[in-house]
């Protein structure tokens, strides 16, 4: 949870700082200082949207786990047949890779 929770903060100086700076270092005229306002805007609004996204996703995930376990504790033979399934499954396709060269 640590890791989506500072997953924005080590990419925050990355493309958007470099812009921003870059911005920084040109801005003269007023339709330069426009341009980077309305582009910190755009940027400040994407932070907002992604941020939320983020969230609503994590959420989302932890509710998927919650009915797995769910499932898992009411429906144990179903879940041992569903995980041999995928086991054998991923067995075939290993193998065909292997051998398939």
């Amino acid at each position: 949870m640590e890791i989506l929770e500072n997953a924005g903060q080590a990419q925050d100086k990355g493309i958007i700082g470099n812009v921003t700076d870059k911005i920084a270092d040109v801005c003269d005229s007023n339709a330069i200082q426009t341009a980077k306002q309305k582009l910190e805007e755009v940027v400040a609004e994407a932070k907002f949207y992604a941020k939320h996204l983020e969230e609503a996703a994590v959420d989302k995930t932890k509710k998927a786990a919650v009915c797995v376990v769910e499932t898992a504790k009411e429906h144990p033979a179903m879940t041992a047949g569903v995980i041999a399934i995928l086991g054998t499954l991923t067995g075939f396709l290993v193998a065909r890779s292997i051998y398939k060269k």
